[in-house]
């Protein structure tokens, strides 16, 4: 499989040990990975040995949709120094919430320009706020926030911020924002 460039598995029922041997293995030119629905066999326990062993060289859009991560996944996947040169990055519904998309504001992703953090449970305006306030608002293009009832608060916190140098879409469907959130970021020449 040394041309494999995509690589996609849902409900993969890989155990523990099996993750690292996944990151680790012999595929040069995989540049996706998707692993859907991990749940716990992924989760935060196995997320770290996954992380340490991922030796995809061409590696630069990685999905882990419903896999269990919530804050404390997120945190070592931003503590990871093997996703620089990750461009997308889907963490769809994983309860990540406020905290957890802080702490994904602080990891080095320096190539990152899509991020897909559909129904994560932000309800507030904190973790749009530090999202908007911090590098990851320079280089993102592509702003998937979907399903999260952070409302117009929220949207302002987006709309507050001047450094959105890149961004061309952003997702807020199911995100209850109104009118005032609506122009607050139409307001913003950087949206």
């Amino acid at each position: 499989f040394t041309e494999l460039r995509s690589l996609s598995m849902s409900n993969p029922g890989i155990k523990a040990r099996g993750w690292p041997i996944l990151a680790a293995a012999p595929l040069p030119a995989l540049h996706r990975l998707v692993v859907a629905d991990a749940g716990a066999e992924l989760g935060v326990r196995n997320l770290p040995s996954f992380l340490d062993a991922l030796s995809l060289p061409s590696l630069v859009a990685l999905a882990m949709p419903r896999a269990a991560l919530r804050e404390a996944g997120v945190s070592a996947l931003a503590a990871s120094r093997s996703l620089t040169r990750i461009e997308a990055l889907g963490l769809a519904q994983n309860a990540i919430g406020d905290a957890g998309l802080l702490a994904l504001t602080r990891a080095e992703l320096p190539a990152l320009r899509t991020l897909h953090l559909a129904d994560n449970a932000l309800h507030t305006a904190i973790g749009p706020s530090g999202l908007a306030s911090s590098g990851l608002a320079e280089t993102l293009e592509h702003l998937s926030l979907d399903g999260n009832a952070f409302g117009n608060d929220g949207a302002r916190a987006l709309a507050g911020s001047r450094r959105w140098r890149s961004l061309t879409t952003l997702e807020l469907a199911r995100c209850s924002v109104s009118d005032p959130g609506v122009r607050a970021l139409l307001e913003n020449p950087a949206i």
